[in-house]
């Protein structure tokens, strides 16, 4: 099982987003997902279709080890889409919650995930304060989604320092993810800044701005599974094969089986409605 967290120093720029597609990609393409909302604007949790309840990941965090890793398992919600389970966050998350910034990374071991899941995604909020530290260190990869822009780039290499001076014994930035671009030529020189700052961490896919995602948040509606034929789709699909190494074709063919059968079903709900509104017809009902 492969930990992933999913930080950065700066708000708006992909985090949650990142963190609910490629969970989304990696269980559609048949991997067992468990991906853990630990932000307390809870905006994974609603992108993912459910909503914050107990026990979630504040839960844990008032545990000790072994009454921590019991509430952990607890706390795993199903979600609409097969292989992808979910903790919930919720509003009253904040750093006084966790006495231990290791607890995370004990409680994962203790509840022997690892028997459970193949991949466990952490979305965090902005910064590096004690919640996200405890994602750091329950983590094996480090994943940084970053706008294109002065303050983002100044931000993520802070972060970067951060994490080397203080957390030697945690895992470096493994990737960074360019989000929210638009294809300017200022945001080609900041991505020639990112490449010189951090050689061989760039993904080569980059993720446009796209308001689907605001609509799909709004909508309460889940990318791959109600715009699986989008655009959107198509670059995460790309950028979990990247930062999994993962086979192209392997991916592709999942995922059109996934498209198929999707269409099926919804084929089939057509026809059942059909079939009722006749009989109600017949009967007057």
């Amino acid at each position: 099982m492969k930990t992933v967290a999913i930080l950065n120093y700066k708000g708006g720029v992909g985090k949650t987003t990142s963190t609910a597609c490629l969970a989304q990609a990696l269980a559609l393409v048949g991997y067992r997902v468990l991906a853990i909302d630990n932000d307390y604007q809870h905006n994974l949790t609603i992108m993912l279709g459910r909503r914050s309840s107990k026990p979630g990941i504040r839960d844990i965090y008032h545990g000790s080890v072994g009454t921590g890793a019991a509430i952990l398992t607890e706390s795993i919600l199903t979600t609409e889409i097969e292989n992808l389970s979910l903790i919930t966050s919720s509003g009253d998350l904040t750093n006084d919650d966790l006495r231990d910034p290791f607890l995370l990374q004990k409680c994962i071991r203790f509840a022997k995930l690892g028997a459970r899941f193949d991949f466990v995604l952490i979305d965090n909020g902005p910064g590096l304060d004690r919640v996200q530290q405890a994602a750091l260190h329950a983590s094996d990869l480090v994943f940084v989604p970053t706008e294109l822009s002065h303050f983002a780039i100044s931000g993520l290499y802070e972060m970067h320092r951060v994490m080397a001076t203080r957390f030697p014994d945690d895992p470096p930035i493994t990737g960074i993810i360019p989000a929210l671009c638009r294809g300017t030529k200022q945001q080609a020189a900041y991505l020639r800044a990112l490449e010189q700052l951090f050689p061989g961490k760039l993904t080569r896919t980059q993720i446009p701005y796209d308001s689907v995602f605001d609509g799909l948040t709004e909508q309460r509606k889940v990318l791959f599974l109600h715009r699986l034929a989008s655009k959107a789709a198509d670059l995460y699909l790309s950028l979990v094969q990247e930062l999994f190494h993962l086979d192209p074709a392997m991916v592709r063919l999942c995922i059109r089986r996934k498209r198929r059968d999707r269409l099926n079903d919804e084929a089939t709900r057509r026809l059942e409605r059909a079939r009722l509104a006749r009989n109600r017809v017949v009967t007057g009902s």
